[in-house]
């Protein structure tokens, strides 16, 4: 079993879809790769979309499928962009065949962080089709954020359906050291824990992230699940999701990724109070007052 990597997903309907009925269009996963490998997924649908319900879960768990079959590490980007595309569109096309709807009412974004183990340090891949935002962290820092790609107008975005995806689709390589979390969000969820003034994430992220420590999957999807309903939702009528990853040297010896026996309150206490709270704003420097100019020393007058 993959112990090297701890993960959890949540998403919850927002107030919007439930005045209309409408299930919750976000959906999140995550799964390990292997023995030093693993990956988190989310999808947004669209709402606009009839069924991307059962399109952001199809998008999600076909991405998984893609890249634990298909190593994503020796592919170009764009190899990998046809690759992931064809892959889920594949899946798509089917349920649209079996449930006998358009393809485009199964329309939803992509993000993903996938990483693996390289000698000391991590290597990862943040792929992005759409808004939403995808973060690599470490010890309290971001390492990297990838950032929404909206279209030309407001609300406007990018979908695996839109015939625009390939070239819309943003990958991005780097390396991080071991012990390094990362995350990612949906818009919905993004209203509070990314702030655009200074493009930095709430340290809400940071403390989720680090959850997964301390406690098993099962604990932190009720935290964060928690936290959705009890902070991030009440700041948005959206859907919001979040999916979260950790690798950390210390649950190689620990019972962090076995589900807990009795779950029911075992989350109680971590997630009392996060911070969403934007980053202060710097103070002025204040203008130092300028130095009196010296009066000119008198000249003598020459003695008569």
């Amino acid at each position: 079993m993959n112990q090297a990597f701890n993960g959890a997903c949540s998403y919850v309907i927002g107030s919007s879809h439930l005045s209309t009925n409408t299930p919750c269009q976000d959906y999140a996963t995550w799964s390990p790769i292997g023995e030093s490998s693993a990956i988190i997924v989310l999808s947004d649908g669209a709402g606009s979309a009839s069924h991307s319900d059962l399109g952001s879960k199809a998008i999600s768990e076909a991405t998984i499928e893609c890249l634990s079959s298909n190593s994503p590490w020796e592919l170009s980007d764009k190899g990998l962009s046809i690759l992931l595309l064809d892959y889920v569109r594949s899946k798509l096309a089917q349920i649209s065949k079996d449930k006998e709807v358009e393809i485009s009412s199964l329309a939803g974004t992509l993000l993903v962080a996938v990483t693996r183990v390289v000698e000391n340090q991590l290597e990862y891949k943040l792929i992005q089709l759409g808004d939403g935002v995808a973060a690599c962290l470490y010890q309290g820092k971001s390492i990297e954020i990838s950032l929404p790609d909206n279209g030309e107008f407001a609300n406007e975005t990018y979908f695996v359906t839109s015939s625009k995806a390939l070239s819309k689709l943003k990958i991005s390589t780097g390396f991080s050291p071991l012990g390094s979390g990362f995350i990612l969000m949906s818009d919905g969820s993004a209203a509070s824990l990314y702030h655009k003034a200074s493009k930095s994430l709430a340290p809400a992220c940071f403390e989720m992230t680090d959850w997964l420590k301390d406690n098993d999957s099962a604990t932190v999807t009720e935290a964060i699940k928690e936290s959705l309903v009890t902070f991030l939702s009440k700041k948005t009528s959206d859907d919001c999701s979040i999916a979260t990853l950790i690798h950390n040297d210390s649950i190689l010896d620990s019972e962090a990724t076995t589900p807990a026996t009795n779950n029911d309150k075992a989350h109680t206490g971590i997630c009392e109070k996060l911070d969403i709270a934007p980053p202060p704003t710097a103070e002025p420097t204040p203008t130092a007052e300028p130095t009196p100019t010296a009066e000119p020393t008198p000249t003598a007058e020459p003695t008569p």
